[in-house]
């Protein structure tokens, strides 16, 4: 697709989050909407793993999928909307709604897996 569309203007200026990771899991890519929904500013995360926004318990399967989809080359869920739970800032357990797909260089190698993200308003409300 070639468009002269300023494709980071678009990136900053969406209301949903857009994140990117890099082959590690270190994060690329973060947009004033991930800062919005995970209340973490793009300084104090870009360049670290994106581990810190993952609740414990969902560590694992969320490596071994990351790990299968670098794998792969596929994200093992494909373009489907997955629902997780994610840590914001403030400690607070949110729910929220993503589709992943896989980056590729101009060589075709992986190159970053990216999502986009927001709060999934069909999921239970938590109670504290």
């Amino acid at each position: 697709m070639k468009t002269d569309l300023d494709l980071d203007q678009f990136v900053q200026c969406v209301g949903d989050a857009i994140i990117a990771v890099d082959r590690r899991g270190e994060i690329i890519l973060w947009n004033p909407g991930a800062v919005r929904l995970l209340g973490y500013s793009a300084d104090e995360v870009l360049g670290k793993s994106m581990e810190f926004f993952i609740p414990h318990a969902s560590r694992k399967p969320h490596w071994d999928g990351f790990h299968s989809a670098i794998a792969s080359g596929q994200p093992h869920l494909g373009t489907n909307l997955i629902r997780v739970p994610a840590l914001h800032k403030n400690g607070q357990t949110i729910r929220i709604a993503l589709t992943v797909g896989i980056l590729r260089d101009a060589e075709d190698q992986i190159e970053a897996i990216g999502a986009i993200i927001r709060e999934d308003l069909q999921a239970p409300k938590q109670t504290d």
